[in-house]
């Protein structure tokens, strides 16, 4: 079998993939986002939520995802080093974090073309400059609203997905983001003096 990114991480082919990257710690929001995903899976047997990356909260988010009974669609698909690769195995990316910082992933989720859905807190909406789609942090109701919205809309996910690409094209690709990189560096070291 070819190595798909869908492959790799045993996901099942045929089936839409919400995937979310991040340490499985309660900051992350990865509760918010079970929560969330809850009604759309039982409205669509054909959707699934990806978790990759591993931590404390995995028990606890494994027992909640059979409490919602959604279990059956929703993967842990444990901490990888090749995140970036696989990435395109989702559909649309999303970042429940309750706080965030720079979001890392976040970024690399722009570089993939991905669409993305994620928290409005901390560092998120700087990175992603008014593109994607912001959601206030451990809101259920307006995550649900946002998954529902892009697993509909193709149009909208393609539209989503071309604006953070432009967006990172423009800010984060390796020479820009290294001056960036320095510009936030200095910005954090002014705060500490």
């Amino acid at each position: 079998a070819p190595h798909t990114p869908a492959t790799v991480l045993r996901l099942a082919p045929h089936r839409f993939w919400f995937g979310s990257v991040g340490r499985l710690v309660p900051v992350k929001g990865h509760d918010v986002l079970l929560r969330a995903f809850a009604p759309l899976a039982r409205q669509h047997p054909g959707v699934g939520l990806a978790l990759v990356g591993s931590g404390r909260e995995e028990a606890a988010l494994r027992e909640l995802s059979h409490s919602l009974k959604i279990a059956e669609q929703v993967a842990f698909c444990g901490w990888r080093a090749d995140v970036r690769a696989l990435l395109s195995a989702f559909e649309v990316c999303v970042f429940p974090s309750r706080e965030e910082g720079f979001g890392l992933a976040i970024a690399e989720a722009m570089a993939a073309a991905r669409p993305i859905i994620a928290s409005d807190t901390g560092g998120v909406p700087a990175v992603l400059g008014g593109q994607g789609v912001l959601v206030p942090p451990a809101d259920e109701a307006a995550l649900t609203a946002a998954l529902e919205r892009l697993y509909r809309s193709a149009e909208a996910r393609a539209r989503v997905a071309a604006a953070l690409r432009a967006r990172w094209a423009s800010q984060f690709s390796p020479p820009r983001f290294f001056a960036h990189l320095q510009t936030l560096a200095r910005g954090a070291i002014g705060d500490v003096q």
